[in-house]
């Protein structure tokens, strides 16, 4: 199997993903995957229990944790994937970091990013990425945020997201433009498919969730993050 899910949110990512550990699991391994990652919101509670899971159903587990990163008063999505024991350390401290620091709302900024980015595979975050974000109004500046993600990891470990999602403002543009970014500069590019549920049939139920975890501002959530779009976990052909 040539796809392997690099971004996945397991019911760790409270109130905003579905799917239990084993559940993701099972259903990579139906699937045919080798290898799999998790990459919930701002934690790595299900860490262990994942590493366990695949290991007993022989799929290779990545762990990764997604983030909001905060520059220039934008905030934006940025994947980061441990590589080694030490990037796994790293995970852990940025965590912890981010969550003493605003444990309502953790943020990862620059600055600590450079201290602890060693031995870390960064994604970057798809449309919901800084890059993609500045891609249609600035590439110059979309160019800039490449390099100081590279400067940190490696230009090896840094690599542009391209998503199925193309249903917020300018979507297409911003993908297809993201893509030529990459072509042009030599940036790796990478598929994902941000699940959240299982199922397309799951769509209405993470819906539900969402609106729990909600705020004055869950709709308005809900509505520019998923309602247009699939989340499901699918599979190769799809």
């Amino acid at each position: 199997m040539s796809f392997v899910h690099l971004r996945n949110h397991s019911h760790y990512s409270l109130l905003k993903a579905l799917p239990k550990i084993d559940e993701l699991v099972k259903k990579a391994k139906e699937q045919g995957s080798t290898s799999l990652a998790l990459t919930d919101y701002s934690n790595m509670y299900g860490a262990i229990e994942f590493y366990k899971t695949c290991l007993k159903h022989e799929i290779k587990p990545i762990i990764g944790v997604e983030f909001n990163l905060e520059h220039d008063n934008r905030r934006s999505s940025l994947v980061l994937l441990a590589r080694t024991l030490l990037g796994y350390k790293n995970l852990m401290r940025l965590i912890s970091i981010v969550s003493v620091a605003n444990p309502e709302d953790p943020v990862l900024s620059d600055e600590l990013l450079k201290e602890y980015g060693q031995d870390i595979t960064l994604l970057s975050g798809g449309p919901w990425g800084d890059v993609s974000m500045l891609v249609n109004s600035s590439p110059v500046d979309a160019l800039a945020r490449v390099k100081f993600y590279q400067s940190v990891v490696g230009k090896d470990h840094f690599y542009l997201e391209v998503t199925p999602h193309t249903f917020m403002d300018y979507g297409k543009e911003m993908r297809a433009k993201t893509i030529t970014l990459g072509k042009e500069n030599n940036i790796p590019l990478v598929a994902t498919l941000n699940s959240h549920y299982l199922s397309s049939n799951d769509k209405a139920a993470h819906k539900v969730i969402v609106l729990i975890n909600g705020g004055e501002e869950a709709d308005d959530y809900y509505k520019n993050k998923f309602q247009g779009g699939d989340f499901h976990f699918a599979q190769q052909e799809e």
